[in-house]
Formats: structure tokens, C-alpha cells, sequence
């Protein structure tokens, strides 16, 4: 669902329904490497612009991730504790848990 073009706009980093993330190669269109570790859908991708070795990621398993593309390895991971943290939802009228 979820993808990002490198600032170069030679690789591609993608999400989709499967809790994974490819790394791709624009010249010749292969899949350079496939990362794994949300366990569900990802839905936002962003390549940072500082490195080219890095990426974010969201899931709806509620986690952020950061990835090194260089070492495959996902070296941060954030999850809220509660779904609603930092809303401001105070004095409003007609919200339900749903």
C-alpha cells in the first residue's frame, strides 16, 4: 500500500497486504532485497532524505519501523501503548470505542 522513491529516483522501497517490505531497482526492475518484521499490512513507506540506507515504515500492527537497507536488519521499532495517546478528544460529544 505503502511506497517511496530514493532521493536519486533509482530505488523504490514498497509495502503491501503482505507484512513485508521490498527494496527495488529502478534501471532494471529486479527486487534487490525483501525485509520483514510488521506482522500486518504496511501502510506508509519513506525513504529517508538524509541516507539513502535507510527507511521508515508503518503497519497496521500499530508499529513504526526504521530499517538499515545496507544490513536488512530493522534497528528501531515504536509502538503506541494506547490507541488513542495524543488525541484531544476532550469535551467532545458523540465518540464511541468503535
Amino acid at each position: 500500500m505503502g511506497s517511496s522513491f530514493s532521493s536519486n529516483g533509482q530505488q523504490l522501497a514498497s509495502g503491501s497486504f503482505d507484512p513485508s517490505i521490498r527494496q527495488w531497482n529502478l534501471l532494471n526492475g529486479e527486487c534487490t532485497q525483501t525485509l520483514t518484521g510488521h506482522t500486518g499490512i504496511i501502510s506508509c513507506m519513506v525513504m529517508s532524505a538524509l541516507s539513502k540506507q535507510v527507511v521508515f515504515s508503518s503497519s497496521f500492527d500499530e508499529t513504526i519501523k526504521a530499517w538499515n537497507l545496507e544490513t536488512q536488519n530493522c534497528f528501531l521499532s515504536m509502538q503506541s501503548l494506547r490507541k488513542d495517546e495524543g488525541m484531544q478528544t476532550t469535551g467532545i460529544k458523540g465518540l464511541t470505542p468503535a
